[in-house]
């Protein structure tokens, strides 16, 4: 009887035992820590749809929207943002999440390219990363304008060239 006891003595020890090291296992398994969060994001953000489309021509819209892969931001758009030939007043720039809304408040120039060059002020929005010189260009006539003049432009006093000049003609 006794010995009986010992049995069942050590068989409960030994349950305990091993319900001691599974709990200890598991619970030594899942080790809280920080995210690291990945690698750093050095990508600019996309543009993925425009509406109307960039190069539009016969364009009569008060709105053009220009649509992101990512949330984005706008830095110094004052500064950054060219618009040729300009208007009397500015067109309302208005950030929405993902996508860019320009509402034009003056009346489009007829059969005109009108080029908005955003320089680098479209930036994502947690490491500011700019997408370069996008432009939205479109056309209130049948065609697209190349604007473009080749040449270069020098310092009339010093006779040097002029980095990063930018050239606007107009009549």
């Amino acid at each position: 009887m006794e010995r009986k006891l010992i049995n069942r003595l050590n068989i409960i020890l030994l349950s305990y035992f091993i319900l001691f090291v599974a709990l200890f296992i598991v619970n030594s398994c899942a080790k809280e820590a920080s995210p690291t969060g990945g690698p750093k994001d050095i990508t600019p953000p996309e543009v993925i749809f425009e509406t109307p489309h960039n190069y539009s021509t016969n364009f009569k819209e008060k709105r053009a929207k220009i649509y992101f892969n990512e949330y984005i931001q706008l830095k110094n758009l004052q500064e950054e943002l060219l618009i040729s030939p300009p208007f009397k007043e500015k067109p309302k720039i208005v950030l929405k999440g993902k996508k860019i809304i320009v509402t034009f408040q003056d009346s489009l120039p007829r059969s005109r390219t009108v080029n908005m060059n955003f320089c680098n002020a479209i930036v994502d929005l947690n490491e500011s990363n700019p997408l370069p010189q996008y432009q939205y260009v479109f056309s209130t006539g049948q065609i697209i304008d190349t604007s473009f003049i080749d040449g270069r432009v020098v310092d009339a006093q010093t006779g040097k060239p002029i980095e990063k000049a930018l050239v606007l003609l107009y009549e």
